[in-house]
């Protein structure tokens, strides 16, 4: 009977596909320059920003917040090339792939589990302290990190963290990055600069501090000593660095509506969730967790900072006559939606770089103007609120729905 009991407990594990070992997964090679290299091409190439929200990604599903998906990333290529895996938590824990927390799971399920597991277990001011290092400016490449903490202007202290997918020729990055709450969402990509400047240690460009390599890290703090000098001269000194061809008029306005319009697909992807969500629930109204991860009022603040970064600095250049280099197409674009011009050539030369495209619940199909979402934007007629229908999020109806 034992003997009967041991085969048949035997046969049951290699049915469900479970491995008694523990860990997530085994490690067979090591961290070293090369492997590092490897990784910063791998970010470059491979690491998209709908890794977690593609239906065919392998990593489909997936929940990040700003925070842990810097170390999702680092997780994924780490389990591709059966390397070692490791941080301190916020408990100030070594967390390694050797794991036990997931050997109840089939071995093929581990992965997701440990990666949504993280965001329990970092934060943005554990990765600045205690899982990455500051580099020379001239040596920032692919996936290093950008992390900054500041002050708003209601007294509130925030964090954010950027994952650098690569380096443009201008010196400016392509910049990965998700929010808080954690859920599974398309990575905001952004070209240019970070947003938010960071003003002390242990925050600003840094590199991800592999405990299990061979290689002698040597931190190099001259980033520093060049805050003295403003966000405005950091940003140049770096750009100056990195950059294999000159920037101009045409290359910047070229970056702001690249990061407009992706914003403005993103918001939609957001939106869309949220109604497909209600009408899961039969048209009842969203729990507070699922409110908060469907809301959009950070979304529409950053939105409404990027018309104001393009028309600003478009204003500038008109009222003092500056020369630039840009297409004709584009100025006619830019006149039009700062209102000095209002000709059916300058809706169409806006229309070119995008318009604001979106679905009703019922199907209709919507496609309005820049210059449009943005007087509604101004005018607080684009709802942040999930609850309510897509016309009311994007400004077309009034009919608010009553939620406690």
């Amino acid at each position: 009977m034992r003997l009967i009991l041991t085969f048949s407990f035997i046969l049951f594990l290699s049915l469900t596909s479970f491995d008694v070992s523990a860990e997530v997964w085994t490690s067979l090679q090591s961290w070293n320059e090369e492997m590092e290299e490897k990784y910063s091409e791998w970010i470059k190439t491979s690491f998209s920003d709908d890794i977690f929200s593609h239906p065919n990604s392998s990593y489909y599903g997936i929940k990040t917040d700003c925070a842990d998906a810097l170390l999702v990333a680092r997780l994924i290529f780490s389990f591709e090339h059966k390397l070692p895996f490791s941080f301190k938590n916020v408990d100030g824990q070594i967390v390694t792939e050797k794991t036990n927390e997931f050997n109840y799971a089939p071995i093929e399920k581990r992965l997701v589990l440990f990666a949504n597991s993280l965001a329990d277990q970092v934060s943005v001011q554990n990765l600045a302290s205690e899982n990455s290092y500051y580099i020379h400016p001239s040596d920032i490449r692919a996936g290093d990190f950008y992390l900054v903490r500041w002050t708003n202007s209601e007294g509130k202290t925030n964090h954010h963290a950027y994952l650098i997918k690569s380096i443009l020729a201008t010196g400016d990055f392509e910049l990965l990055s998700s929010t808080t709450p954690k859920a599974v969402r398309t990575l905001s990509t952004r070209l240019g600069m970070p947003v938010q400047f960071f003003s002390a240690s242990p925050f600003g460009f840094k590199r991800y501090k592999e405990r299990q390599n061979s290689l002698n890290l040597q931190e190099d703090k001259t980033q520093l000593q060049w805050l003295k000098l403003g966000e405005n001269e950091f940003y140049g000194r770096v750009k100056e660095m990195l950059r294999t061809e000159d920037d101009n008029y045409q290359k910047n306005f070229d970056r702001r509506f690249f990061n407009l319009c992706r914003s403005l697909e993103l918001r939609f992807e957001v939106v869309f969730a949220a109604s497909k969500r209600i009408a899961e629930k039969n048209g009842q109204c969203l729990s507070s967790s699922e409110f908060d991860e469907f809301s959009t009022p950070s979304r529409d603040h950053n939105l409404k900072r990027e018309f104001e970064r393009i028309i600003n600095g478009w204003k500038t250049l008109v009222f003092k006559k500056v020369d630039h280099n840009l297409l004709s197409e584009h100025s006619l674009g830019l006149d039009y939606l700062i209102g000095k011009d209002n000709s059916e050539e300058g809706k169409i030369a806006l229309d070119n770089r995008c318009r604001v495209n979106f679905i009703s619940e019922t199907g209709e199909q919507f496609s309005m103007g820049l210059r449009s979402f943005y007087q509604r934007l101004k005018a607080g007629l684009i709802s942040s609120d999930p609850n309510q229908s897509i016309k009311v999020r994007y400004g077309l109806s009034k009919e608010m729905r009553r939620c406690n």
